[in-house]
């Protein structure tokens, strides 16, 4: 980490030689650094489209203000700091001027004399060759709260923005003494496992001056995650969301799926600018609802009209789902099936698709290992769990999660145990039909994407809990309602058939167009949900 030393000891040369393009210098850097070194550190450094895209709308966040000081707490190879030296100039700041308001920090030595190196190859460029780069980018940790970093800024900071490294605390080793101090200081609104990119947030919305910016990339996480939610209220209390960025796709070595939101600290509330893709694009103005909502916008889900009943699916039903202790206990019980007895089948997530079971059709993972066809042996379970499993064997839905949309499989006969985190919903049986019919509602699947967005191990799925479930809105056209249960229940398709994937899709697609219609949801709805349905599978 970080020691709170001011420049560096060395100094790049003021001959920049063959770097007639500075960005290269920060990606020299990032290739000079194992995977595992930055996998370990949460190092993750931007690609330079969207640096420059983000950089624009945190400027345009500011409206009519050119930042007078702008910081890159977690600087890397500096590509922010680059960045944001052209915009300055491309808003009418001379470059004399431009210089001495761009500031960088970093824990890492070697990513602070890249960027070093990198403002005095864009210095060099546009002919100003006596400008020292060591006294504004600086080894420091900016989780430190001693104002290091402060003493010598030529003004309040008015822009922070960055990339910071998104390490884990769960990850041993992975985040300094400093940073976990600077957590214990502020564990009311810092939840103990949101990662260290949501500490630099909070740590640059107290620095910023009122009226300033604070743009940084964030894993999607940030949206949905429980130990975020005491700082989502802090930044909800102290700034504005002004502007959001978002994207599919997988901008960093990391894999991981981010957003970058601006937050203009002490403004009123307002519309949001909303920009997405790996080049940002601007996608206009959204009103403000919730960080969720914005970032659904960015990726284009449809808007949901809401013509739905105020009654809720946990009227018709109570959800449940295993924990620790069942998928252990279920673990050590597994067998596979005999020739016996219709055994107690276990489902997997990867063993359910919408009204389908793939039970003794394919092999499915349990536990760290391949079944056939995987059963439960009672006698193997302790009382907890046998109890446990005494109550889900009865006619049930079950539910996968982790899913693009809503997969729920009818257990008839009750003779299926869920596996975490499978969801059984208990219901009257002759509820059974219309329950798997609203879940399968396109707009139930648009509801719940909107409010569980970011929480899923993939950032197109949607993560769903129990009570989750029970919120979900009931339709208000039962005729139609009743329509698509009738088509469930009519379904005749022998599962181990070859044709059974294609036709039981045939009746999913159906049941779809029906609770579209029952939830008086657009065309719009219905496409974007069977997009992420895809074909049937085989």
């Amino acid at each position: 980490m970080g020691d709170g030393a001011r420049p560096m000891a060395s100094t790049p040369p003021s001959d920049c030689g063959g770097w007639d393009n500075p960005w290269l210098i920060g990606l020299v850097h990032e290739q000079a650094v194992s995977f595992d070194d930055r996998r370990q550190r949460g190092a993750w450094y931007t690609p330079q489209t969207v640096v420059r895209g983000l950089v624009r709308q945190a400027f345009d966040a500011l409206g009519s203000a050119v930042p007078s000081v702008v910081v890159d707490p977690t600087c890397g190879g500096g590509a922010f700091l680059l960045a944001s030296l052209d915009e300055l100039v491309h808003r009418g700041v001379s470059i004399a001027d431009a210089l001495p308001r761009v500031h960088g920090a970093d824990i890492d030595a070697g990513a602070v004399a890249a960027s070093q190196l990198a403002i005095r190859a864009w210095a060099h460029l546009h002919g100003v060759d006596d400008f020292d780069p060591c006294q504004t980018v600086v080894l420091h940790d900016s989780l430190l709260d001693d104002d290091l970093l402060d003493d010598d800024l030529p003004g309040a900071i008015d822009l922070i923005i960055g990339n910071p490294p998104f390490a884990s605390p769960l990850k041993k080793g992975s985040i300094g003494d400093g940073a976990l101090a600077y957590r214990a200081a502020n564990d009311g609104v810092l939840g103990p496992y949101a990662d260290l990119a949501t500490w630099h947030l909070h740590r640059s919305l107290t620095r910023i001056t009122p009226g300033g910016v604070v743009s940084l990339v964030l894993p999607q996480s940030t949206l949905s995650s429980r130990d975020v939610a005491p700082l989502r209220s802090f930044c909800e209390s102290h700034a504005a969301l002004r502007a959001a960025w978002a994207t599919s796709d997988f901008v960093f070595d990391a894999g991981v799926r981010v957003w970058a939101p601006a937050f203009v600290r002490g403004a009123e509330q307002g519309l949001v600018s909303v920009a997405s893709g790996a080049s940002p694009v601007s996608i206009g103005d959204r009103p403000y609802e919730s960080w969720r909502d914005i970032v659904a916008d960015a990726l284009g889900a449809p808007a949901l009209e809401r013509r739905y009943s105020p009654k809720t699916l946990g009227s018709l039903v109570s959800a449940t789902a295993g924990f620790r202790d069942e998928y252990y206990g279920l673990a050590a019980a597994c067998q596979e099936a005999g020739n016996g007895e219709p055994p107690t089948r276990l489902a997997t997530v990867g063993s359910i698709d919408p009204l389908m079971s793939w039970w003794g059709r394919r092999p499915t993972r349990f536990a760290s290992q391949h079944w056939d066809r995987p059963t439960i042996e009672r006698s193997l379970l302790d009382a907890k769990v046998a109890r446990w499993l005494d109550d889900q064997l009865v006619p049930k839905v079950l539910v996968a999660t982790q899913t693009r949309v809503l997969e729920p499989f009818i257990d008839r006969e009750g003779i299926v145990a869920p596996s975490t985190p499978l969801i059984a919903v208990h219901g009257d049986v002759a509820d059974l039909s219309r329950i798997a019919a609203v879940l399968l509602a396109p707009p139930v699947t648009v509801w719940l994407y909107r409010r569980c967005f970011g929480a899923a191990l993939s950032g197109d799925a949607i993560k769903v809990s129990a009570s989750q479930l029970s919120e979900v809105p009931l339709p208000r056209d039962g005729q139609r309602w009743e329509q698509a249960a009738a088509l469930i229940d009519a379904m005749e398709i022998d599962a181990m058939d070859a044709g059974a994937p294609v036709a039981t899709r045939s009746v999913v697609a159906a049941v779809a167009q029906l609770m579209n219609e029952a939830y008086g949801s657009s065309a719009e709805v219905l496409a974007w949900w069977f997009t992420r349905l895809g074909p049937p599978p085989t």
